[in-house]
């Protein structure tokens, strides 16, 4: 969480050079509260670090991927005369980074303390349903942002409108339920408990459906409660699949 918090707010303090964007009304916030969240910012990461210390020996090589990804995701360069660039700026890959990072922080890092216990076929299947999970979520976003953002970042929405973002990202919704599917199959078939891989179902299904409603105007709390929900949604009910 403090590392999260830390990568963020090191990411708005990059984007401040730049100039001021119409409607980003956080970075707006952040300019005004600065002093404040360098400190803020401070603190997280000497939290984060402490809390990291005894097992970074076993995650230092999960942890590489979100951290490389996240500190390359904007970048200021004094000769761009505070342009941003940075691995956002890369066509049609600004929400697959976001994507890569949630995976590699959900699937790499608890497998890197699993000792074993997982085939790295399934971990591959699980880095796979996690990124196009989270990329299938993030495509309403780019709707959302669309009229603020710069059109050389050339989003999803941006080069194929929105009735084709929605398709593409309910497509990519439904992979997971089919590798969820897959993993209840395989489970049964070898006489294992299938609840942790059946329950999520359901969660990934609504988060389709979320996704096939999204559009431009849509309000915060569709954003910020229901799409975003969903991913606590999903674990909830992976863990429930594993007490019941």
């Amino acid at each position: 969480g403090c590392g999260t918090f830390a990568i963020y707010g090191l990411i708005r303090l990059f984007r401040l050079p730049g100039p001021p964007q119409a409607g980003a009304h956080h970075l707006i916030w952040f300019r005004e509260n600065k002093k404040w969240m360098i400190v803020l910012i401070g603190l997280a990461m000497v939290a984060s670090f402490l809390a990291i210390l005894p097992l970074l020996y076993e995650l230092w090589p999960a942890l590489a991927i979100p951290a490389i990804i996240s500190l390359l995701y904007v970048l200021p360069m004094e000769f761009t005369h505070g342009r941003i660039i940075g691995l956002r700026r890369i066509p049609f890959m600004k929400s697959l980074w976001i994507s890569l990072v949630w995976a590699a922080v959900s699937v790499l890092v608890p497998a890197s303390l699993d000792h074993g216990t997982r085939s790295t076929s399934m971990i591959f299947l699980l880095f796979i349903m996690q990124t196009t999970f989270i990329h299938s979520l993030m495509i309403p976003f780019d709707m959302r942002d669309r009229p603020f953002d710069l059109v050389s970042l050339r989003t999803v929405p941006q080069v194929f409108g929105d009735r084709a973002a929605r398709i593409i990202a309910v497509i990519l919704g439904l992979v997971p339920v089919l590798i969820s599917g897959f993993f209840v199959f395989h489970a049964y078939a070898h006489g294992a408990y299938v609840l942790p891989y059946l329950l999520p179902i359901p969660g990934f299904m609504l988060s389709v459906w979320l996704v096939s409603l999204a559009s431009s105007p849509r309000s915060e709390s569709y954003y910020l409660v229901w799409l975003d929900g969903t991913l606590v949604l999903v674990a909830l009910l992976g863990l429930l699949g594993t007490v019941l």
